[in-house]
């Protein structure tokens, strides 16, 4: 099967939806769920949102450091955007002063907001470059390049509507502040550690790419503060 032969303006077409989405579906949880001021929401933000598009770009040279500055040019990293969020946020709040996790809030509205972004990854096929690694698999597809390749985008939407449904289950439950947050984050980090063996991508860290050390990285740091009971 062959796929991906609308225009690359899609993509962009996807990537602005799913802003649109994710912001929606944040805003709304605001309301309802924050635990925080909105002055101090706002500060957390504004460092979340540089965070992640400081990381977005910086992940692609990582993958890639020969590209030099071309690399932020070259697209954007979801792992990159997430940890970069998640670092902008801590710093942001180690800077005001806020004690408490503030992460539960944006699980929905990122899972809804990488679901859309990996369908406009699909639709555009080769010219994206998410696909996976040659297979013989009966699911194979054909990304614009002649070869049969792994449909990785699919898996990660796969994935991330089980993760969805699991969210939806795990917000009924009384968990302690921040849990929420941390299960979302090392399940796709996890995810992604296990997707990137099957797409081609530089491994030239110690036989692994960029994404797959800082998954593993951010991981234990996560699965330590879990065990301690450290609610970061």
């Amino acid at each position: 099967m062959q796929i991906g032969k609308l225009d690359p303006l899609f993509h962009t077409f996807f990537e602005t939806i799913a802003y649109i989405v994710g912001f929606y579906l944040y805003s709304k949880a605001k309301k309802s769920k924050d635990t925080i001021t909105d002055s101090q929401r706002n500060s957390v933000t504004a460092g979340c949102i540089l965070g992640a598009a400081l990381g977005s770009k910086l992940i692609v040279w990582l993958e890639n450091p020969s590209l030099g500055w071309q690399a932020f040019f070259a697209g954007k990293g979801i792992v990159g955007a997430l940890i970069g969020g998640w670092l902008g946020t801590e710093i942001t709040k180690k800077i005001v002063g806020i004690q408490r996790s503030t992460g539960d809030i944006l699980v929905i509205p990122l899972i809804m907001a990488i679901i859309i972004g990996r369908i406009g990854c699909f639709v555009t096929g080769f010219y994206d470059q998410t696909y996976g690694i040659a297979t013989n698999l009966p699911i194979a597809m054909d990304f614009g390049d002649g070869i049969l390749r792994h449909p990785t985008q699919l898996y990660e939407i796969a994935f991330l509507i089980i993760l969805l449904g699991a969210t939806f289950l795990l917000e009924k439950k009384k968990l302690n502040e921040g849990l929420l947050f941390k299960i979302f984050f090392i399940s796709y980090l996890l995810f992604r550690f296990c997707i990137q063996f099957i797409k081609p991508t530089p491994r030239i860290y110690f036989g692994l790419d960029i994404i797959q050390i800082l998954s593993i990285m951010v991981c234990i740091y996560y699965c330590c503060g879990i065990f301690n009971k450290k609610w970061i």
